[in-house]
């Protein structure tokens, strides 16, 4: 049975007499006494036996820890309340109650007198160790009464064998050892000595490693290791010794050192490839391209070129690829052209239409304009392609010779393509001016031939004696062939004038050849105005490049205006 006990009052309420006249409130639980109304606590019930020690002064037993007993306090008992202790020890008045829990290290002390505390010293005591189990089993009044197995009757007992406490049914807790803790310390000890066992043997294994040669006599060795120490924390060191013996035994791959490309300037590469073009060696000009454009892809030029190298080769596919890859990264009429030119050659005739029409456009020329400028190149790129069919059967009639001397030139069969082309026009002599004398005239200029060059501009301007092209270059050739001793400012003067009257003065090319030789002939005045009048007949798509080399001439005249002109031949 439990009771309920009264701090003020010293009344004590059993369970059964609650309904009678003591209050429980619903809601906190707490109840309240019979007879003067005040709170009282929920009996303490014991969880468990605490442990206990012997006190040296006394020899009772008393808790071991103060954390292993602890008082809980009804739910709605005062702070006041709580800060007291509500167990008592029995005496002869109800009105005496127990003084608040000391701190540690202060003794408990009664009110008797100390005459009384002597005389009873056993009683208390007793009562001492009673109180101790009460406050233990307060833990259970949280989570319900014990099992009624786990409480023993411990009540103590005076000399006659009476409970000092008749009334008192609080029970006490029984003595019972402490179990023994397990030697954790000798453990530890034996670890310890286990890896220090396994350390010192890795070392020894480290020695012996080195010692042998072969990989498997290692790795019987490692093996062995970890077969006696494999759960020690030094086994780990082990394994990864056998894996980098393991790693080390593998043949090792060597890799070739990178070869550092070396990029080109592209104004460099440009010039070495005409210099290679100029000795008529087409595929050593494409070789330099292929080599640059693997250096660097970002140069549209590069591509630009190899179309054009391509095109003298006939490589028609060829264009069409590099062409398309330079305008997709820098569009240009030239390209356009080259497309078109390719078209033209393998009679592609709604291809070339479309690629001349986009290339004049982006030239501010009309697409008849434009064909007319590229007649030669138009020209020449069908010779090579019809020249293929005779490849292999000989030919019979001047244009026979000139398609396959055109083949022969684009297969870069130079000398076997010069004695073609020699021989078409000798067969046909109106074949001279449609293109063959300008290609042989190029042809001996790449050969150092300047007297030859001069001899094929004379020979067709003395077939088309009226048609302004011929005249000009000849004209031309003869101010500014690269062998000086060949020069003929004289002759060269009424050839542009010739020239010049034929397009009625409004050819920009015609008049810087008309400019030129009127400088040579000591006529500076007449060169400074006719250069001027070039310079403003410029198409609008005519290049920086070009530009400059007219504006070049102007100035070299007015340098010279008022002094005397060079002499020439």
């Amino acid at each position: 049975m439990e009771f309920w006990f009264c701090e003020k009052c010293g009344v004590r309420v059993a369970e059964a007499e609650l309904t009678k006249g003591a209050t429980r409130n619903p809601d906190s639980g707490v109840v309240f006494c019979v007879k003067c109304s005040t709170a009282v606590a929920p009996p303490p019930v014991v969880h468990a036996t605490p442990k206990v020690r012997t006190t040296p002064a006394t020899g009772n037993s008393v808790p071991a820890q103060a954390s292993s007993v602890r008082m809980v306090p009804a739910r709605g008992v005062s702070a006041r309340t709580r800060e007291t202790t509500i167990l008592r020890a029995p005496s002869s008045s109800k009105r005496d109650t127990m003084p608040a829990r000391p701190e540690r290290g202060q003794e408990r002390v009664d009110r008797a007198p100390e005459s009384a505390m002597k005389k009873n010293m056993p009683l208390l005591i007793g009562v001492g160790s009673a109180v101790v189990l009460i406050a233990g089993a307060a833990v259970f009044s949280m989570t319900g009464s014990p099992p009624k197995d786990k409480i023993a009757d411990v009540t103590p007992k005076t000399s006659g064998g009476e409970s000092s406490q008749r009334n008192d049914p609080t029970p006490a807790p029984v003595h019972t050892p402490a179990p023994q803790a397990p030697p954790l310390a000798q453990a530890k000890d034996d670890s310890a000595k286990e890896e220090s066992a396994a350390q010192d043997a890795f070392a020894s294994l480290e020695r012996k490693v080195k010692s042998l040669s072969e990989l498997s006599s290692q790795n019987e060795a490692i093996d062995e290791y970890l077969e006696k120490y494999g759960k020690s924390i030094v086994a780990a060191r082990a394994r990864t010794l056998k894996s980098k013996l393991k790693e080390d035994a593998q043949p090792k791959k060597t890799t070739p050192p990178v070869k550092q490309v070396v990029v080109e300037d592209p104004s460099s590469v440009i010039a070495r490839a005409q210099e290679i073009l100029s000795k008529q060696d087409i595929a050593g000009a494409i070789a330099i391209y292929d080599k640059a454009i693997a250096a660097d892809k970002t140069v549209y030029q590069y591509y630009q070129n190899r179309a054009n190298m391509r095109l003298l080769a006939g490589d028609f596919d060829g264009v069409r690829a590099d062409a398309d890859k330079a305008l997709s990264m820098q569009p240009e009429w030239a390209s356009y052209a080259m497309k078109a030119i390719a078209a033209f050659a393998e009679k592609h005739d709604d291809d070339f239409r479309t690629n001349l029409e986009k290339a004049a456009s982006m030239n501010n020329i009309t697409a008849t304009e434009l064909a007319q400028k590229l007649a030669g190149d138009l020209q020449r790129s069908r010779w090579v392609a019809e020249g293929k069919a005779f490849e292999t059967k000989a030919p019979s009639t001047g244009i026979e010779y000139i398609l396959r001397g055109h083949f022969k030139l684009a297969r870069g069969k130079v000398d076997d393509g010069i004695s073609d082309l020699r021989e078409g026009i000798k067969r046909d002599e109106t074949l001279g001016p449609k293109g063959i004398f300008v290609e042989l005239a190029d042809l001996a200029r790449g050969q150092k031939d300047f007297k030859a060059v001069l001899g094929y501009f004379k020979q067709w301007s003395e077939v088309k004696p009226e048609t302004a092209v011929a005249l000009n270059s000849y004209a031309w050739e003869l101010l500014t062939t690269q062998d000086t001793s060949l020069r003929d400012a004289k002759t060269a003067l009424p050839l542009a004038e010739r020239a010049a009257e034929l397009t009625q003065k409004n050819d920009a090319a015609i008049l810087d050849t008309l400019a030129l030789a009127y400088f040579n002939n000591n006529r500076v005045k007449a060169a400074i105005t006719t250069e001027q009048k070039a310079i403003e007949l410029l198409p609008a798509g005519t290049t920086a490049a070009a530009r400059q080399d007219y504006e070049k001439h102007l100035a070299d005249f007015q340098a010279m205006e008022g002094k005397d002109a060079p002499e020439t031949h």
